[in-house]
């Protein structure tokens, strides 16, 4: 038995330990400013619990008329606008249903004789309805990946006007658009950011067929073309620059990192050194940004950037993939990466040694149905299908649970209006039969 001492210490203990656990479990507020390589200096601005859920997918909508679903996403309001990879969006309603006839159709513009080709992404402007634009990035007849914007059909807010389109820009792929070994590499997402300008991501366009790896283009590295980068532009006409390497109905931020730089370089650029950034997400709490990078063969990796970044974030590719120095892959690289060239490492990678083959970039939950998922960053594996979260445990530190499996091959992650997460899923487009299939992320 315990005497009267030792009972004493016993209390004192159990109240510093108390006083502990509240202390890492508080509201968090405090920023400390962040230079373009300085990934994160600053906690959580909202505490995590300690409890891991235990994610399940739970059937939401099934049979829509689309193959691949390439993006999942909300106007504001109870709908969710589904993207196929063929050209087509599909408005999907809360109970699972959806409209047969497509809210958008441009299937006869979109190219998809390769499967990385195809309608990529979508996002509805911030103000929508008052602003009734949306835009989409696809790859067009010409192998070229495009980014046009449109307006919501002022009578009927079910389908887009077609004849409203206008483009903002096309970037060509290595300036051989028609060469197949440049039909891989495109990216994919558009979002807006906290801030109001329009990101969009793009990939290093591809390898050469007679140079296998690599990025023999160097374009992750470059800044007068925008593939293997990311992009901001204001999308408001509100910038005093105007566009460096697009054609228009855009500015150019002042405050972009490489804004009149020397050699030619793009204005538009925000972040570098990307290989093929299929997804990517804002925190809609914090700001900050999470992509996934999908690398050739030797890591996937989950870049970051925090909201208060100034950008010029480089996240290495080809001089890195992942942690690794593609230099030792490949000698002949070192000449594109001069030394003391300062390179942002992510915050998690994994190899392809459990059969996973390419990130598929998600969500931080900010949902009101699981309070223990809250905060989690959560992302899957195209190949297997596998499941991760990753909480935030210190200033540089997140810590991914253990990998779910699913038995579904995610190809794109959505969040609905009130911050809940959805997952579509890979299919070849059969006429005689509907293939999509969207799931719901829950919490058992």
């Amino acid at each position: 038995m315990l005497k009267g001492k030792q009972l004493l210490l016993l209390f004192l203990l159990l109240i510093g330990l108390a006083t502990i656990v509240t202390t890492v479990g508080s509201h968090v507020s405090a920023r400390q400013s962040a230079g373009p390589n300085d990934q994160a200096l600053y906690l959580p601005l909202v505490s995590v619990p300690d409890i891991l859920p235990r994610l399940a997918l739970e059937p939401f909508a099934t049979d829509l008329p689309t193959g691949t679903i390439s993006a999942i996403v909300n106007a504001g309001d109870e709908r969710l606008f589904v993207a196929g990879l063929e050209g087509r969006v599909y408005i999907v309603y809360p109970d699972g249903s959806w409209l047969s006839d497509p809210f958008l159709n441009i299937k006869e513009d979109v190219s998809t004789e390769n499967w990385e080709e195809g309608l990529l992404g979508l996002v509805f402007h911030p103000q929508f309805p008052s602003v009734p634009f949306f835009f989409v990035k696809y790859t067009n007849n010409n192998h070229v990946i495009t980014i046009e914007r449109f307006h919501v059909d002022p009578g009927d807010p079910n389908h887009a006007n077609v004849d409203s389109r206008v483009t903002l820009m096309g970037v060509e792929k290595a300036g051989r658009p028609s060469n197949p070994a440049f039909q891989v590499h495109s990216g994919g997402d558009l979002h807006f950011g906290p801030d109001g300008y329009l990101y969009a991501a793009f990939g290093d366009g591809g390898p050469d067929p007679w140079y296998r790896t690599g990025d023999p283009n160097n374009s992750g590295q470059r800044r007068d073309i925008l593939l293997g980068n990311m992009i901001r532009i204001d999308v408001n006409e509100n910038g005093a620059k105007k566009p460096d390497c697009g054609q228009g109905y855009y500015s150019v931020p002042s405050d972009n990192p490489f804004v009149d730089g020397p050699d030619g370089q793009c204005d538009e650029i925000w972040a570098t050194g990307l290989r093929n950034p299929w997804r990517f997400s804002f925190d809609s709490l914090t700001g900050d940004l999470y992509l996934g990078d999908v690398g050739e063969w030797l890591r996937e990796e989950i870049n970051f950037q925090p909201a208060n970044s100034t950008g010029g974030e480089n996240y290495g590719w080809h001089c890195y993939e992942g942690t690794v120095d593609y230099r030792t892959v490949d000698p002949g690289v070192a000449d594109t990466c001069p030394e003391g060239t300062q390179f942002t490492v992510p915050i998690y990678e994994y190899d392809q040694s459990a059969a996973d083959c390419s990130v598929i970039g998600g969500y931080v939950y900010r949902g009101q149905q699981y309070a223990n998922l809250v905060g989690r960053y959560v992302f899957a594996d195209f190949c297997t299908g596998r499941m991760w979260m990753l909480t935030r445990t210190g200033s540089r530190i997140w810590t991914p649970s253990p990998a779910i499996p699913t038995n579904f091959q995610i190809s794109t992650f959505g969040e609905d209006s009130k911050g809940e997460l959805y997952v579509g899923n890979y299919a070849e487009l059969d006429p005689e039969n509907n293939d999509g299939d969207i799931r719901r992320i829950i919490v058992r």
